[in-house]
């Protein structure tokens, strides 16, 4: 369980850390931003795709573990086995909300449209409700014993 909680550990620090160096590389003007924003035609379909990716796919990384299928792969079979499956759904789980995140925020700077910057900031937060620490990976897989409060 240790080693899953470091993957996907790794896996949402590493994805911040790029999405830091996306900011400092567009703000200190070493990539040209802002150079998509006169196409609409394409600012329309971007703004579209990216609003309903969005809100779709927050509930649904939200929820992912409490869907039948995955909780019975998470909470039978062998320690061992269990952890498997947290890193495999875990992942799944953390791309959901990074990839449209880091999509986001590369329209944000291509296209100057401050929306796209509400939206990754949304779905950064949303990283918090996700946040793989031994205690939800351990409670995840029914190892320990939830408390009323959690």
């Amino acid at each position: 369980m240790v080693s899953t909680k470091k993957i996907l550990m790794f896996t949402i620090w590493s994805n911040i850390i790029f999405c830091a160096a996306i900011i400092v590389l567009f703000e200190s003007h070493l990539l040209k931003t802002g150079f998509l924003a006169d196409d609409t035609q394409l600012l329309f379909i971007l703004s579209t795709v990216m609003q309903l990716l969005t809100i779709c796919i927050i509930p649904v990384a939200l929820r992912l573990f409490k869907f039948k299928a995955i909780s019975q792969r998470l909470t039978t079979g062998a320690e061992e086995m269990r952890a498997q499956q947290l890193r495999k759904w875990g992942l799944v789980r953390l791309d959901m909300l990074i990839l449209p995140m880091q999509l986001n925020l590369l329209a944000y700077y291509l296209t100057d449209v401050v929306g796209f910057a509400y939206m990754a900031i949304i779905l950064a937060l949303s990283l918090f409700f996700v946040y793989p620490s031994m205690d939800r990976c351990l409670r995840e897989c029914a190892l320990i014993e939830s408390t009323p409060n959690s």
